[in-house]
């Protein structure tokens, strides 16, 4: 029997449809860069901290950087952008702050309950694989023109 014909058969039980509605988050740059960041975190391709950031850029392995809001060594900020321009690498700037960001990048404890106990703030990272291919990639790439 097909939902349709439970439906009728049984006035009172409403059957959704398989292909079920399902609601759209609004999607945003920060939205978009945590599936982006969950995925190539699944998938082993995220890079953290300032130096293996910049041997990712140097040796052109990084598809992307992120470098936090809260960032505020001017000389941090030049270096990460100076190489993302050498290398033609996407560089998302003022998308989430460090603490954000280091917890989207896995840099937190867990406790035996299961929550998150202590973020690591970190002001950048690279992403060198992005694992399954999502919505919030398609969002970035649209809107960075990568």
């Amino acid at each position: 029997m097909s939902t349709a014909e439970i439906v009728a058969v049984e006035g009172d039980v409403v059957a959704t449809p398989v292909e079920a509605v399902v609601e759209a988050v609004a999607m945003t740059p920060a939205v978009a860069l945590e599936q982006v960041i969950a995925n190539a975190t699944k998938a082993g391709g995220v890079v953290r901290g300032l130096r293996e950031v910049v041997n990712a850029l140097d040796r052109k392995q990084a598809l992307l950087c992120v470098l936090a809001t809260d960032c505020d060594h001017d000389g941090y900020k030049n270096l990460v952008g100076a190489l993302c321009r050498e290398s033609g690498i996407p560089n998302v700037v003022d998308a989430v702050d460090g603490k954000t960001l280091g917890q989207l990048a896995g840099l937190f404890r867990v406790t035996p309950k299961g929550e998150i106990a202590k973020v690591i703030k970190t002001s950048s990272i690279a992403i060198t694989n992005y694992g399954a291919q999502s919505a919030g990639l398609q969002f970035l790439r649209e809107n960075l023109h990568f």
